[in-house]
């Protein structure tokens, strides 16, 4: 009798190859979610995103007391995602619990407003290198679009300035076509400390979109790096200079129940 002869062991199973588990059908699953509209919002979330845009054009400032039920009767909501708004600013710093019940918007320290500038100097800085070591026209000409864009618009209040100033910004690191770098330019904008720092523009007249713009394109067309880096820079710190002239948290109104 012949021997039996094995073939090679099959080894591990390729990921994916063990049979599925048992799938539940649909019926069974709706016994436990709700189904979801993804063009709605949450009500929480729009509550956020109306208490922000206040706070970033000017409508609430620092010192104001923000009660729950108040916020609830104006937007025509319930307390419930008032509430989370609220908690949610509180985690951020940018409110916090006032002595005779509710919330006060509190005013950003001068410490807060050096380290947000610092930080876009080494990000917008990084960007400004890397546009005049590529010379890429191509993504200097997006630059020189979003400038000449947004200088020709009417900023009739600071607030439409900083938006713009923001846009031109941005277009900035965004030619240099690294995401990673976008996204630590919105995390340092978009911040809702920044909010607070921005709603001290309010205390100026004047629009806050800065008009050289055009000289630090030209410093990135040049192709010195070293030179484009400075100057960003140096564009930074004037805004900062200007931030700090205007920052008095002494001057936060406070509003009477």
């Amino acid at each position: 009798m012949s021997p039996t002869v094995k073939g090679p062991s099959p080894g591990p199973r390729p990921p994916g190859s063990w049979p599925p588990r048992t799938a539940y059908p649909a019926s069974d699953m709706a016994e436990h979610f709700l189904p979801i509209d993804a063009h709605r919002p949450r009500l929480a979330d729009e509550v956020y995103r109306q208490l922000v845009d206040a706070l970033s054009d000017g409508g609430l400032r620092p010192g104001d007391r923000l009660i729950q039920e108040r916020i609830a009767e104006a937007m025509g909501v319930s307390r419930t995602p008032v509430r989370e708004a609220l908690l949610r600013l509180e985690q951020e710093r940018i409110i916090v619990p006032g002595n005779r019940g509710g919330f006060i918007v509190r005013a950003a320290s001068e410490n807060e407003i050096r380290e947000i500038y610092e930080t876009r100097e080494a990000i917008e800085g990084y960007a400004a290198r890397l546009l005049a070591e590529r010379g890429d026209e191509t993504a200097l000409s997006l630059i020189d679009k979003a400038i000449d864009e947004h200088s020709t618009q009417a900023h009739d209040t600071a607030h439409e300035g900083y938006l713009a100033n923001k846009a031109v910004h941005r277009a900035i690191v965004r030619a240099t076509g690294n995401t990673q770098l976008v996204g630590l330019f919105d995390a340092v904008w978009d911040r809702s400390v920044a909010v607070l720092l921005y709603a001290d523009l309010h205390r100026i007249t004047e629009a806050a979109f800065e008009p050289s713009h055009e000289e630090l394109l030209d410093t990135f067309r040049a192709g010195d790096p070293d030179r484009a880096c400075t100057a960003m820079i140096e564009h930074i710190r004037v805004g900062l200079a200007e931030q700090l002239s205007i920052h008095d948290p002494s001057k936060a109104r406070y509003e009477t129940p």
